[in-house]
């Protein structure tokens, strides 16, 4: 919730490809307007995923190098890969190669007819209200399903795909990124905490160690140790830690923020119900001092609207703070299935239905799509199902 990482294998010769998908998953993940289905996540993502910059000139809309395996698979027929709110519905080849050719035809395929960002658009809103993909259809490009279908399938039949080339001059770059050589030191503590990412505090632990061998002063180091303590399960260790560092630093939001989980996650395992009471509201006084010390921070605010998930607590008083935090994030996996619960427990299922449904369009990973579909079986749900509509 806090930075995004990429990990790349050195036999890689160039990633940038994938590094560009995978960055417009995540800008769509956190579009506010709408919750994209799959077909338009991969088909999008393969769309610009192949945007090169060559001197000065950007391209964009050059086929993907799957595309001529796409084509001798069995084709889906287009009303159904417009329905389709889980990715297990069709093949990997299908989803990723007739979405892009979708996407591409929309803009490059209809003469300079039509406008993508409209019709997408309108076609969204229609479907958000429970419209049929048919009814959507019609609505947005002014056909039917099965003549759409027949024009992509025409369409994709072509020898060469248009792509357009302008002058980086036409596109609004914003801030350039800062790149700077990480001292050993700080490879270290980078490579700790994907170890913790990982479920590997023992390999974490050396690496802190490593980093702190050659930066004694390294408050992330130190805090990273206290976090392997935390995965490790040894609390007292981590106690200790996270108290001298706290002395050291008391106005670091991410301390706070790490100590505020590490009391949460006690309350979380203990059985007395007085004693987890009391580590909810140690753990809520943390949260706050992080979020005022750095209101920036998503998972602040979800940890703070999470305490309230615990037995005996109030779940209302934390629903304002787990909206918030899905507002900032929405991407987050996490979030999702936190405030879903929220919904659920206040009666909501319906709110919880919908927001999970749409969470596991999007999601890659097997393991985290199983358990987002769990929570929707216990909201009542049913996984590859809809919230509304058709």
């Amino acid at each position: 919730m806090r930075q995004n990482i990429i990990v790349l294998s050195p036999a890689r010769k160039n990633a940038t490809r994938v590094i560009q998908h995978e960055y417009v998953h995540f800008l769509l993940a956190n579009h506010e307007d709408f919750v994209y289905p799959p077909w338009y996540h991969e088909g999008f993502a393969e769309f610009l995923g192949t945007a090169a910059l060559e001197d000065q000139d950007v391209e964009i809309g050059a086929p993907p190098g799957g595309l001529w395996g796409f084509r001798m698979a069995t084709w889906v027929p287009l009303e159904e890969l417009l329905a389709t709110k889980d990715r297990t519905n069709v093949s990997v080849a299908t989803l990723y190669g007739q979405s892009w050719a979708f996407v591409h035809y929309l803009n490059f395929g209809r003469d300079g007819k039509g406008n993508a960002t409209r019709e997408l658009t309108t076609f969204f809103r229609a479907r958000e209200r429970g419209r049929s993909v048919e009814d959507a259809v019609e609505s947005a490009f002014g056909m039917s399903v099965d003549q759409l279908d027949a024009d992509l399938q025409k369409y994709v039949k072509k020898r060469r795909f248009s792509s357009l080339v302008a002058g980086i001059e036409h596109f609004d770059l914003g801030a350039s990124p800062t790149l700077r050589t990480l001292s050993r030191g700080e490879i270290a503590t980078a490579l700790g905490e994907l170890s913790l990412l990982r479920g590997r505090p023992e390999l974490g632990f050396q690496y802190f160690q490593d980093a702190l061998a050659v930066e004694p002063a390294s408050s992330r180091a130190r805090l990273g140790l206290a976090n392997a303590h935390v995965l490790a399960r040894r609390w007292t260790d981590a106690e200790a830690e996270y108290g001298a560092l706290l002395e050291a630093i008391p106005d670091d939001a991410v301390a706070h923020l790490d100590y505020a989980n590490f009391l949460h996650w006690q309350a979380r395992e203990v059985t007395d119900e007085a004693e987890r009471a009391q580590l909810a509201r140690r753990a809520r006084s943390h949260y706050v001092k992080s979020w005022k010390l750095d209101d920036s921070i998503p998972e602040t605010y979800a940890g703070y609207g999470a305490t309230f998930l615990l037995e005996g607590q109030p779940t209302e008083k934390g629903l304002k703070t787990l909206r918030h935090a899905h507002q900032m994030l929405p991407s987050s996996v996490d979030i999702c299935i936190d405030l879903a619960l929220a919904y659920h427990t206040l009666g909501r299922s319906e709110d919880a239905r919908r927001l999970l449904i749409a969470t596991v369009g999007y999601i890659h990973d097997e393991a985290r799509r199983k358990e987002v579909e769990a929570v929707l079986v216990k909201t009542g749900g049913v996984p590859g199902g809809e919230a509304s509509g058709t």
